[in-house]
């Protein structure tokens, strides 16, 4: 019962209020009380890994080829799967899986 309420719809913000947001990462904080809302002065970028292919223990990543223990923007690769790989920096750790590709698909039917 409870996995059909997760599994609907639900509603959403649009794209274009989205884009039209000044700041949509405020922090409410509480105070004597009372709420406060805080703007961040800065956005942090954060890192963005495209993982576009996998071959022999090595993961095509942004253009490159890494292997286990190499090092992409902060981040070590500490583990690469038949479809992923996982990087960590810290106590942050991404699990990045290969890009689909849509445009320009090949398929190889090997018999």
């Amino acid at each position: 019962m409870k996995i059909k309420k997760i599994r609907e719809e639900r509603p959403s913000v649009s794209l274009k209020k989205l884009e039209t947001t000044k700041e949509p990462f405020a922090i409410i904080k509480k105070k004597e009380n009372k709420k406060v809302i805080v703007v961040p002065d800065e956005v942090i970028a954060e890192s963005t890994f495209m993982l576009d292919g996998i071959m022999n223990k090595t993961a095509y990543i942004n253009g490159d080829w890494y292997k286990i223990g190499d090092v992409i923007d902060g981040y070590t690769i500490g583990y690469i799967g038949k479809k992923g790989v996982v990087l960590r920096k810290d106590n942050d750790i991404k699990k990045v899986f290969v890009h689909k590709q849509i445009k320009n698909k090949i398929d190889f039917n090997i018999k």
